[in-house]
């Protein structure tokens, strides 16, 4: 039977899929690498190029001359400092990516299938958005993201249930492990802009439409935008890209004095601050420390030891404090950097030990490793020092990868593509000597160090330690025969005498204020 004529109406093929590429041409053969690119750019150029420099606006291009594929990736960073400025502003910057992403679904699946996708996040600065895919209709999806971030539509429902799952998502980090809310403590005693918790939870719950439109309608109005267009593109290709982006954002300069400015809290020499509180969740019985070394501003020969002495005490850190002595299944250590400031830390997490002891207990580990350092052979230094090399220079996996590792570089407004390079030639210059001097400045005791521990204390410890935990980890140190026989067995590195002025932090926001800060690392 025919369908009649009503029926009919509802019948119909679908859309024809925009996001399909159909043109796979490379526009650098493997051939022409060493050749003269079209429209005048270096074929062999290993470093993207600028390719816009205006008021506002600057942009970068590098084709692809290593993977050869059809595929590329946009990366641009839209400078939005307000976002960051208040507890309602952070809210509704999550509420307007959600918003975003959830506009873009009747496109996502298509672009997906096609090879193409997008990512929209939050930044310290304000919003990124990277485009990635096959480079034939990769501009398709880009301009359509664009968009809708410049004029974002949204309804009454959908906003509802954005905000029903961003303050429960608010609400489920009291649920998280401890060791994550001692980086936020962290964080927040170091200067980074994170608002109290229950300050956010509030901010969103009391979010309503009209200030997420309000918000939105005006955040790219003024901005400064930076961007790199990576992969299989010519240069007036991607000059074209930017063109189209700075026509649809229609964007003005940031004055200045908007300008976000990210700085660290300079901790004085010689003194150890304590950041201790309880757990956000009541119920968790872990307990974690983050001890924090701070280091400075980045250099190349401070860069480089940094990345030795972390290389060097990685596996002796999780083998001492992990495997023999048994305090938990977290135990890592690592260089960190905090707004262009950079430190070691050492992260321990344990459901039996309170977390004064086990800043103890990593304060042991430090001594001990300095005597084992002072002991090791040459050739083991030299075996280490090239591994670290070798990983130092291994080619990038993907061009993902490599466009990443470029647009970092363009994030930190340094410019230096070639920073895997000089890291290298600093540490080809290092001797063990140099280690050793390194260490006794910033980490081991010393009238030059600079410590942040950040204890978050379980469910019955209390915040300190308290004279149970205290007598416990003496006991410890000095081997008496006390505990159960498992820990009997394991000998204990003794905990050395720090004479370093204490330093309670009771007032986040109180202590950032009074502290010194360092020059501002990101531009």
């Amino acid at each position: 039977k025919n369908p009649g004529e009503d029926d009919s109406k509802e019948l119909h093929l679908p859309k024809p899929n925009e996001f399909i590429a159909t043109n796979f041409n490379l526009v650098m053969e493997k051939k022409d690498k060493k050749k003269e690119g079209k429209n005048g750019e270096s074929a062999t150029a290993t470093f993207p190029t600028k390719i816009v420099d205006e008021e506002g606006l600057t942009a970068w291009h590098k084709t692809d001359d290593t993977f050869f594929k059809p595929k590329g990736h946009v990366f641009i960073s839209i400078e939005c400092p307000q976002i960051n400025n208040t507890p309602e502003s952070v809210v509704l910057g999550q509420m307007f990516v959600r918003a975003t992403e959830e506009s873009l679904s009747e496109f996502s699946y298509d672009a997906e299938i096609s090879g193409l996708s997008y990512a929209l996040t939050l930044t310290k600065k304000g919003l990124q958005l990277t485009v990635a895919g096959y480079t034939h209709k990769l501009h398709v999806l880009l301009y359509k993201v664009l968009e809708r971030v410049k004029k974002l539509s949204i309804e009454k429902s959908v906003f509802e249930r954005l905000k029903e799952r961003i303050v429960r998502e608010y609400c489920d980090t009291k649920r998280q492990q401890p060791y994550r809310h001692a980086i936020y403590f962290q964080s927040r005693a170091l200067g980074a802009k994170k608002f109290a918790l229950d300050s956010t939870i509030e901010a969103a719950r009391k979010i309503e439409l009209g200030d997420l439109e309000a918000f939105a309608s005006t955040l790219t109005i003024n901005t400064d935008v930076e961007c790199m267009v990576f992969g299989n593109f010519t240069v007036d290709q991607a000059k074209d890209i930017v063109a189209k982006m700075k026509s649809i954002l229609k964007h003005k300069p940031l004055p200045p004095s908007l300008r976000a400015q990210l700085r660290c809290v300079d901790l004085a020499a010689g003194e150890t601050y304590l950041c201790q509180r309880k757990g956000m969740n009541e119920a968790d019985v872990n307990s974690c420390v983050c001890a924090l070394y701070q280091i400075g501003g980045e250099t190349y020969p401070m860069l480089a030891r940094l990345s030795m002495i972390c290389h060097l005490i990685r596996e002796p850190a999780f083998d001492q404090l992990r495997t023999k002595e048994q305090l938990g299944y977290t135990v890592f250590s690592l260089p960190i950097s905090i707004n262009g400031c950079w430190n070691v830390l050492v992260i321990v997490q344990s459901p039996s030990k309170g977390a004064k002891y086990l800043d103890d207990r990593v304060e042991a580990f430090i001594a001990k490793y300095r005597k084992d350092l002072e002991a090791m052979e040459e050739k083991t230094f030299q075996s280490n020092l090239a591994s670290l090399i070798k990983k130092k220079l291994e080619k990038d996996k993907s061009m993902g990868q490599e466009g990443t590792r470029h647009w970092g570089r363009i994030l930190f407004k340094d410019y230096d593509f070639d920073r895997r390079e000089k890291e290298v030639a600093e540490l080809k210059k290092l001797e063990k000597k140099d280690i050793l001097d390194f260490f006794d400045r910033y980490i081991a005791i010393s009238s030059t160090r600079s410590k942040l521990s950040t204890q978050v204390f379980g469910k019955d410890r209390p915040i300190g330690g308290g004279k149970e935990d205290e007598e416990k980890a003496k006991e410890k140190a000095e081997g008496q025969q006390k505990g159960d026989k498992e820990e009997e067995e394991v000998e204990l590195p003794p905990v050395p005498e720090d004479p370093a002025k204490k330093v309670s932090i009771d007032d986040v926001e109180e202590f950032v204020r009074s502290m010194n800060l360092y020059p501002c690392f990101l531009r």
